[in-house]
């Protein structure tokens, strides 16, 4: 098992090494905070499985720094789903933001658990955390039924589709931090975009996530375009967003 997580941690070494980051050369105050390491070890000879934790793995380090440094991401391959989430200290550049997750992950290799199936990793600069759910009860994503408004055009298109990114952001990581039911609003005093997720009560908190994010994902895949308003309901969550308040 201890191989199998060197060889993820080679893959995705070299990978950034490819992207020409600098994953080894490291500025950041990388002292270890703590260390939380799943009592599990993951099936190594499960080749999706580990596929599902590389991708994962590769899009925190790559991805953290450029998504506000505070990053989820999640596979969808299910029944192989993997959840990540990566988060730096502001004061760090992107470059530095990119190896400090790369240290934390490689301080996996500490746990007592040779290939745990989930950790946590808090360093004094940033911190990255794995859950993996292979094998077990995932979101149900199955389309049951959508609707998308392109009638109407926002007047500030590029401020619209900024007020949806926000949403887009928002709504899958505070609707499980709210009982599963959270209304939001973009931040911003014009082309405003109102919100509402709600997931299935018996989703753990990264599967509502996972749910909510693969709802937006079927809308950019279903709508043409980005519509003003949208209503995409899939088997264990739903989304809503308008370009007025609404209550559902």
């Amino acid at each position: 098992m201890a191989a199998s997580l060197r060889t993820v941690a080679i893959a995705v070494e070299q990978f950034c090494i490819c992207n020409s980051l600098s994953c080894q050369t490291v500025t950041p105050d990388l002292t270890l905070v703590s260390l939380l390491c799943g009592g599990e070890e993951y099936p190594g000879e499960n080749l999706p499985y580990a596929n599902s934790i590389t991708y994962v793995i590769q899009h925190i380090i790559l991805d953290t720094p450029i998504n506000g440094f505070d990053y989820y991401f999640a596979s969808l391959s299910a029944p192989n789903i993997v959840y990540g989430h990566g988060a730096c200290d502001q004061r760090l550049s992107e470059n530095q933001c990119r190896d400090c997750p790369f240290y934390a992950f490689s301080r996996v290799l500490d746990c007592p658990v040779l290939a745990p199936i989930g950790f946590q990793v808090k360093l004094q600069d940033c911190r990255f955390s794995l859950s993996c759910w292979a094998g077990q009860s995932v979101p149900d994503v199955t389309v049951l039924s959508f609707i998308c408004n392109t009638q109407g055009r926002p007047q500030d298109p590029k401020l619209f589709g900024k007020s949806v990114s926000y949403i887009w952001k928002n709504l899958p990581t505070e609707t499980p931090e709210h009982g599963f039911d959270y209304y939001t609003t973009s931040p911003y005093t014009q082309e405003v975009v109102y919100a509402h997720g709600v997931c299935n009560g018996r989703l753990s908190n990264d599967q509502c996530t996972t749910c909510l994010l693969e709802a937006f994902h079927q809308v950019f895949q279903i709508c043409i375009f980005t519509p003003i308003g949208v209503q995409m309901k899939l088997q264990d969550c739903r989304i809503r967003y308008e370009n007025y308040p609404f209550a559902e």
